[in-house]
């Protein structure tokens, strides 16, 4: 049987798109709006948009080069899917080669990934949108049970079929199309050539963490999907075999990259696929360097175009990208339209006070994989963390009615003003210790009663943070069921030690633990009050909101507003995960739950759509007695 028709292959193809759950029906071919052209020697170069096919209020960005003059004839055409380093699709890299390409006949398209594009400049609005730290984006997506790269796949598309429309201004030949992508782009630009047989031939580079997370929750894990640590050297296959029926196999040049863990290249079926596949050592650095986007067009020009360039050809070549290089302008970007929105604010939906029905304790539980907590908590990476902190607490005789459950984890710093704001951004996380003495709230926990304080296994700084969050996108378990799993191990043990009454047995949140107190007090049914201190209302967040006003091209980028607020663990990166809102575990306990200083998604004071519950204006207020 020929290699790209092996039934393996074939299921990891279908397994693939299955996992990114893109749309059924291939959308239009979208209008596209370029901007002023910048004209380079032998080139000219513009900003270019069209609407998302997928999400009607978002837009795709990029950038298009064309010859100058342009040939006679349909013109072959490059789609180029950046990495997510620098300025994205501004990249000197990324223009480099793209004034290279259009120097010698192609016409280049560059498609914005959503992801982290940063660059020394002012950000444009657009790219702003798509930031976020790379982090809320991602998990929303993951909670309605999308990856972005689905998002990113279909921007692609959008792109490739409007060019092919002629779009672009200019004819293009369909047999003669290559997509190009490295690192976070190789994702994209494999599965761009697993759905689309147009696509002629592939590069792809720096592809060591495709399908994976490098940098845990952020950055550069857009394309992460479930099972990618497994499934990579499959999936990258893909771009080695054009779809139809049957598959054929197609050129590729593929880059090999060494792993930090000293794993096996991913890309080491595509080595075995053909002798159309070509692959080869890649030089130091995660980065691409001029030879090596010279080595690409070398080789598009002779296995797509069948025109090989002698050594003349490479020559004169170098030496006029020596020469002319041209770094695009600010004064080129399109403005952000006023009124569209950002991907980041659409991908979770609606806010769960809209509609959301009521909570299924069953379904919470299988949601949360307490069904299968014994397995998660085997798990390899689950087993490298510490163990839960608990600590009991019993003084004097027990005289109070209620005992409680005190979750500490790691929290949004109080500022020193006093004004109650929040420092966002794990950066600004502070630990309370595991008995709770230092936060002067627990003062007022009374000495007469029981408790115990946990701190779950998952709770901890930036690396951990991390860390559980790229284990939770490529096994699709949510952190927070450990997290819930521990505080309900810390409610039994309570029990048994002090002999308590169950329905007399709250619950205190401090913080990022508010959540997994909330939910352990939703399943265990009966208790006392719960009791939330600095503690998220929701994580339903709409996303960076841009400075100043009237600036509709250029906004300055706070810092402090574009990081994520809360830890990544709070956020189920799994289907349904966004019914596991802290708003709808505090809606259902109704009068039970009390709050002092509650926040919202973004870290801030939270003051409407408050779920059931009491509101205190005072620490002292959070223990009293049930009336």
């Amino acid at each position: 049987m020929p290699v790209c028709q092996e039934a393996g292959l074939q299921s990891a193809r279908s397994q693939l798109i299955e996992r990114i759950a893109l749309p059924v029906t291939r959308p239009s071919p979208p209008a596209m709006y370029t901007g002023t052209g910048v004209a380079g020697d032998g080139y000219t170069m513009a900003s270019v948009r069209w609407r998302h096919g997928d999400r009607p209020g978002d837009w795709v960005h990029g950038m298009v080069f064309l010859p100058s003059p342009v040939p006679e004839g349909p013109l072959p055409l490059l789609v180029n899917f950046p990495g997510h380093w620098q300025a994205g699709v501004e990249a000197r890299e990324v223009v480099w080669r793209s004034e290279l390409f259009a120097r010698a006949g192609w016409a280049v398209l560059n498609v914005a990934s959503r992801g982290t594009e940063q660059g020394a400049q002012p950000v444009p609005r657009w790219r702003a949108a798509h930031y976020g730290e790379g982090l809320y984006g991602e998990l929303r997506a993951r909670r309605g049970g999308k990856t972005p790269l689905g998002w990113d796949i279909v921007a692609g598309w959008g792109g490739i079929d409007g060019a092919l429309a002629g779009r672009l201004g200019v004819p293009i030949e369909s047999s003669r199309v290559a997509v190009m992508g490295f690192s976070g782009g190789a994702e994209r630009a494999t599965v761009m050539a697993a759905t689309d047989p147009r696509v002629g031939a592939v590069v792809l580079g720096a592809y060591e963490y495709a399908f994976q997370t490098s940098q845990g929750q952020g950055m550069c894990s857009c394309g992460a999907l479930p099972g990618g640590a497994q499934m990579a050297p499959q999936w990258l296959a893909q771009a080695g075999c054009r779809p139809g029926k049957p598959p054929t196999p197609r050129p590729v040049l593929a880059y090999r990259s060494a792993t930090e863990s000293g794993e096996p290249d991913p890309g080491t079926v595509l080595a075995t696929l053909t002798d159309q596949v070509v692959v080869r050592e890649a030089p130091p650095g995660h980065g691409v360097p001029d030879a090596l986007s010279l080595d690409t067009w070398v080789f598009l020009e002779g296995q797509l175009l069948g025109r090989p360039p002698s050594a003349d050809d490479i020559e004169v070549a170098r030496e006029g990208m020596a020469r002319a290089y041209q770094a695009p302008p600010p004064s080129m970007r399109l403005d952000y339209e006023a009124g569209t929105a950002a991907p980041g604010r659409l991908e979770q939906g609606p806010p769960p006070w809209r509609g959301a029905g009521p909570v299924q304790v069953a379904v919470t539980r299988a949601l949360l994989g307490l069904d299968a907590a014994a397995e998660a908590l085997d798990d390899p990476v689950v087993q490298q963390l510490a163990e839960p902190e608990l600590r009991l607490r019993m003084q004097g005789d027990l005289r109070e009615s209620l005992s409680w459950v005190v979750v500490v984890a790691p929290t949004p710093e109080r500022s020193a003003d006093g004004g109650g704001s929040v420092a966002v951004g794990a950066r600004g996380w502070t630990e309370p210790p595991a008995d709770g003495r230092a936060h002067p709230v627990l003062e007022h926990l009374p000495r007469s009663a029981g408790a115990i304080f946990v701190r779950p296994r998952v709770a901890g700084d930036e690396e951990l943070d991390q860390r559980v969050s790229r284990w939770a996108i490529e096994t699709g378990r949510p952190p927070l069921g450990v997290a819930v799993q521990d505080v309900l191990d810390a409610r039994s043990q309570l029990r048994q030690s002090l002999k308590v009454d169950p329905a007399g047995i709250g619950f205190v949140g401090i913080g990022a633990g508010a959540l997994p107190a909330l939910w352990a007090a939703v399943l265990v049914g009966e208790g006392g009050p719960v009791v939330l201190v600095d503690a998220p209302v929701t994580l339903y967040w709409d996303g960076p909101k841009p400075t100043g006003e009237g600036d509709s091209s250029v906004v300055a980028r706070d810092p402090a507003a574009l990081q994520a607020p809360w830890p990544a663990w709070l956020m189920p990166s799994v289907a349904g995960g966004a019914a596991l809102d802290p708003w709808l575990a505090a809606r259902t306990l109704g009068d039970r739950v009390r709050w002092l200083r509650p926040r919202g998604g973004d870290g801030q004071l939270w003051t409407e759509h408050l779920p059931m519950g009491a509101v205190m204006d005072a620490d002292k207020e959070l223990f009293l007695p049930l009336h």
